[in-house]
Order: structure tokens, then sequence, then C-alpha cells
């Protein structure tokens, strides 16, 4: 569906703390290795209470880097 160009939005959303919560937004990462994605508006969110949070593509990378978030903090 992506290939052909008629998609303008992709949501990623989760859970909070659910066991693929991370992984599903890891694949925005992936799938802008693969293909251009430049005309697609790409947002990550998760649901906290019911509610949507959205969630920087930067929090996303800084969760892959474990000990550079731990000194962040």
């Amino acid at each position: 569906m992506l290939r052909t160009g008629k998609i303008k939005k992709l949501l990623f959303v989760s859970v909070d703390k659910s066991p693929h919560c991370v992984q599903v937004h890891y694949i925005r990462n992936e799938l802008e290795k693969m293909m251009d994605l430049k005309n697609v508006t790409i947002e990550n969110y998760v649901v906290v209470d019911n509610e949507l949070v959205e969630i920087d593509n930067d929090i996303i990378s800084m969760s892959k880097a474990l000990a550079k978030l731990k000194k962040s903090m």
C-alpha cells in the first residue's frame, strides 16, 4: 500500500508499556530505510488511560540507546 504512493499519513499506535510497544514504533525507521517516505506524514502514539499521547521520533530513537538514556536522566 505504501509503494502505491496513495498513502499520505501513517500512524503507529500501541498501548504504553505493552510487550511490543517500542517495537511497533521501530518499524518507522525500517520503512524509511527501505523506501522514500518524504511525502508521507508519520506519527507515533501510545495509548495511556484511553488517551493518545504523541511520541516524538527522537524519543523512539533514544529508547534504542539505553546507556545514553541513562546519562540523560
